[in-house]
C-alpha cells in the first residue's frame, strides 16, 4: 500500500511528498480517518499492523520550549515528565 501511494502521489518539487506525507496518507487510509489527531488519545492506538503513539511519547517537550533546557537552571522550570506505561 505504501509503495503504491509513493507512486501515485510523488511530487518531486514538494519536499516530503513521498516521506512523511505519504506515510500519513497510508495511515489515514488504514485507520479510515480524515484527521490522525482524532485517533491519538493518551494511549497507543492500533490500526491494522501499525500502532500509533501519542506525540508526547516521542517528543515530551514541545520544540518551542526546548531552548529553556539550555539556559542556566532552565531545567528546573519543567515539571517531571510523564512516563509511558
Amino acid at each position: 500500500m505504501t509503495m503504491l501511494t509513493f507512486f501515485k502521489h510523488q511530487q518531486p518539487e514538494l519536499w516530503g511528498s513521498i516521506g512523511p506525507k505519504a506515510i500519513t496518507r497510508v495511515v489515514k487510509a488504514m485507520c479510515d480517518v480524515v484527521d490522525l489527531e482524532t485517533l491519538l488519545p493518551k494511549t497507543p492506538v492500533t490500526c491494522g499492523r501499525v500502532t500509533l503513539h501519542p506525540r508526547q511519547t516521542f517528543y515530551p517537550v514541545d520544540y518551542t520550549q526546548s531552548k529553556k533546557f539550555f539556559t542556566k537552571n532552565g531545567g528546573k522550570r519543567f515539571k517531571k515528565f510523564p512516563v509511558s506505561q
